[in-house]
């Protein structure tokens, strides 16, 4: 008989780690201060001795120049005479096309024309007068009358132009008939009005109201037709003229050179097209030869000492006198500046540099040719101006 062999089996114990936090030693505490220490002293060093910086901003006593003069402008100068005071110049032209489509407002009114073939079945010939008239087998009582006198053979006959008439305003349209019989009326009662009358084989055209060009029309298109050349001649000349130039728009001269309608006056159309050419001349001149011509006239003006500030200049002028033929105008010209003390910034570093900022702002201040001085030190607890001029920046505000 087996033994069977029965085993106790026991679950494992949890093993449970606890985490124990090492101390810092005071020792360790005290390097790490010691460290964070030194750190501060040199970067206070650092930027005292290295980052330090001081901007001083000074404004100073600034007044406004103001002086006039004349000025010719000659096409004949090659260059700037400041002595003389001319200034080079240039005629500039330019010419232009324009065409613009316009309505006739008149109306006019024509007669249908034609022509009739007239028979004589008598046997003499018979003569007609100027003005016969011929009446169209119509229900409508309408005259179509000849042109001219005439003579139609015996047992013949001849073809004669005829023309609507006594026609009353308005129905000269409805003249334009097809091919029709006439008959004569002016030889009614008598023996004749049945051997003479009136044949067509074509239509009666041409009646009716038409429009046809006036005089006024074409002088109304002209004028509105210049203005828009003018316009055109304007546009062009501001594409020419260059950034650096001016021209004169009281020296400009605006002309027409040729009108050409492809219509006349009385002509019959709805429509009628119109062309003209126009021609633009002006005086133009370099904007930096004015400037530079002003320049000089500052600088021979302002007191010994003083400087102007270029971005302050304002020119105005007007032309006094223009001679296009002779290429000469004169310009009156008003100019003004802002001038201020040419202060020695290389003398005011060295003046201030040890100084306290304190101090350096009261120097700054006392002096007649400045009326406000702020200065501005890195790092902020900076209460002196460095020794070394180059950590000292001067900005002047105008």
């Amino acid at each position: 008989m087996n033994r069977k062999k029965f085993f106790d089996v026991l679950p494992p114990k949890r093993i449970v780690i606890e985490k124990v936090e090492e101390k810092k030693s005071p020792k360790k505490i005290k390097k790490g201060l010691i460290f964070l220490l030194f750190l501060l002293i040199f970067f206070l060093f650092f930027s005292y001795f290295v980052l330090a910086k001081v901007k001083i901003n000074i404004w100073p006593k600034t007044e406004t120049l103001n002086f006039e003069e004349r000025i010719l402008l000659d096409v004949n100068a090659s260059k700037t005479d400041f002595l003389n005071k001319i200034i080079p110049a240039k005629i500039l032209e330019i010419e232009e096309e324009a065409s613009q489509e316009f309505p006739a407002s008149g109306e006019i009114e024509k007669e249908a024309e034609g022509k009739i073939r007239v028979y004589n079945k008598f046997n003499l010939p018979v003569t007609l007068k100027l003005g016969t008239r011929f009446q169209p087998a119509n229900k409508e009582v309408i005259y179509f009358c000849s042109l001219s006198k005439f003579t139609i053979p015996a047992k013949g006959f001849i073809d004669i132009p005829v023309k609507a008439c006594l026609v009353k305003s308005g129905e000269a349209e409805k003249y334009n008939i097809g091919p029709s019989k006439f008959s004569v009326p002016g030889l009614s009662g008598s023996e004749l009005f049945f051997s003479v009358y009136g044949e067509s084989t074509e239509p009666m055209k041409g009646g009716g109201s038409f429009s046809q060009i006036t005089n006024d029309d074409l002088e109304k298109a002209k004028n509105i037709l210049t203005e828009v050349l003018f316009s055109q001649l304007e546009e062009s000349l501001r594409k020419k003229i260059l950034t650096d130039s001016f021209f004169l728009k009281e020296a400009t001269k605006k002309e027409i050179l040729e009108v050409t309608p492809d219509s006349k006056v009385l002509s019959e159309t709805e429509f009628f097209t119109l062309k003209e050419k126009g021609k633009l001349t002006t005086f133009s001149f370099q904007k930096s030869d004015l400037e530079n011509f002003t320049k000089e006239i500052i600088l021979a003006q302002i007191p010994k000492g003083m400087k102007f500030q270029a971005e302050s200049l304002k020119i105005d002028f007007q032309p006094e006198s223009i001679d296009l033929e002779k290429g000469k105008t004169i310009l009156k010209c008003k100019f003004s500046a802002i001038i201020f003390p040419d202060i020695n910034l290389a003398f005011l570093k060295e003046n201030l540099r040890g100084k306290s900022l304190s101090e350096s702002k009261r120097i700054l201040e006392n002096r007649e040719d400045i009326i406000k001085a702020q200065i501005s030190a890195f790092p902020f607890w900076l209460r002196k101006i460095p020794k070394d001029e180059k950590k000292i920046e001067i900005l002047t505000n105008l």
